[in-house]
């Protein structure tokens, strides 16, 4: 199966629908999920995979782009870390090397913390479950790629015909799709082990999740690499066989040449030969009649 990957393209006209909707009103009166973003998924079909299907072969569903906005948040907090000056300054400008619709999405969705701030979360609740509210807060990104193919892998995506969950009312993640939709990468399981665990121990069972995440993002990459490098192999084997068969292709011709050469040379040869053998005929004749005049 294909892996599914959304385009800058189809990103910017999803990004540009979702600040409409915003700005008129409209997303705030549609209460679920599938409300929210049927219609987005809608329009950037309509705009691009129906327009032109081999440059865009996938058809979106809402869940696809409740999924989308989720791991682009996740793409933003990741190149926001990456264009980090110091603690708190960034280098803006630089966003748009590391993803063409870095300003558009901040532009949209406003900016995203990276860090925790001070003990503020701690003493919220009394036993620190806003601490750990998100996981991005943390500072550390999850590629979004890969986000969408272990999505893909679980049979998320295509029209989202037989899903049952269209209903579901928008969570405390409000745009985001509630916390329901981060159980792949354990910030469920994070957010459950926080609550009714107090002070140091909590933080202590809270950090250790951190490091299984972080543990998960590593193999995440190492995953990606593998398989990147598994790719190269292919297709450096395919140059291979290329660049033999061609220089097979060459060598005949070559020889073929070669041969026809060899044939050109020997009938010229055979030529020769002939009217060598005929002029010393016609030499004879002509000495023979001589003879007889005589």
């Amino acid at each position: 199966m294909k892996r599914k990957k959304w385009s800058e393209l189809e990103e910017q006209t999803l990004l540009s629908k979702y600040s409409d909707l915003l700005n008129s009103g409209t997303l705030s009166k549609l209460k679920t999920r599938e409300k929210k973003f049927k219609p987005i998924a809608d329009h950037v079909n309509s705009v691009h995979h129906l327009q032109d299907p081999i440059t865009f072969p996938f058809k979106w569903s809402w869940r696809d782009v409740s999924i989308k906005v989720q791991n682009m948040r996740h793409q933003y907090l990741g190149v926001k870390q990456k264009i980090r000056i110091s603690k708190d300054e960034f280098n803006w400008k630089d966003g748009e090397n590391h993803w063409e619709n870095f300003l558009k999405y901040k532009e949209v969705f406003g900016d995203v913390e990276l860090e925790v701030k001070g003990k503020k979360g701690i003493e919220s609740n009394g036993n620190g479950s806003d601490l750990f509210e998100d996981c991005c807060d943390l500072g550390f990104a999850i590629d979004s790629e890969d986000f969408e193919e272990e999505e893909e892998d679980d049979g998320v995506g295509g029209d989202g015909d037989g899903d049952d969950g269209g209903d579901e009312k928008l969570g405390p993640e409000g745009e985001f799709g509630g916390e329901r939709e981060f159980g792949d990468i354990g910030i469920s399981r994070v957010r459950k082990s926080s609550k009714g665990v107090g002070g140091s121990k909590g933080f202590g069972l809270l950090g250790t999740q951190v490091l299984e995440l972080r543990e998960g993002v590593v193999r995440r990459e190492e995953k990606r690499k593998e398989r990147e490098f598994a790719r190269e192999k292919v297709e450096m084997e395919r140059e291979h066989k290329r660049r033999e068969m061609e220089f097979g292709k060459e060598k005949l011709w070559s020889e073929r040449e070669e041969r026809m050469e060899d044939w050109e040379m020997e009938l010229e040869e055979r030529e020769l030969f002939w009217a060598r053998k005929e002029g010393e005929r016609r030499l004879r004749l002509e000495e023979e009649l001589d003879e007889e005049r005589r």
